[in-house]
């Protein structure tokens, strides 16, 4: 939240990537799924990793249909 107020920083990929990984390695699923609405949201693509952080976040919570989902969502969207 402290990152969006601040004019003087503008998370990238790695921030995003770095801050849903730590929402894996704790098990913040839904925290997780509005890091990346806001990582779209401020027009920060995902890439290759950022599926594989999100695939990991869905597996370790037990929602294997919704890592599917995500895979299938954001490689038809971004094309990755």
């Amino acid at each position: 939240e402290d990152m969006k107020r601040s004019a003087a920083f503008t998370p990238d990929e790695i921030t995003y990537n770095t801050l849903l990984d730590g929402c894996a390695r704790c098990g913040m699923l839904e925290r997780g799924l509005t890091l990346l609405r806001d990582m779209e949201g401020a027009g920060v693509t995902p890439s290759n990793f950022t599926l594989s952080v999100l695939v990991k976040l869905a597996n370790r919570s037990k929602r294997l249909d919704m890592a599917f989902e995500l895979c299938r969502e954001l490689s038809s969207k971004y094309n990755i």
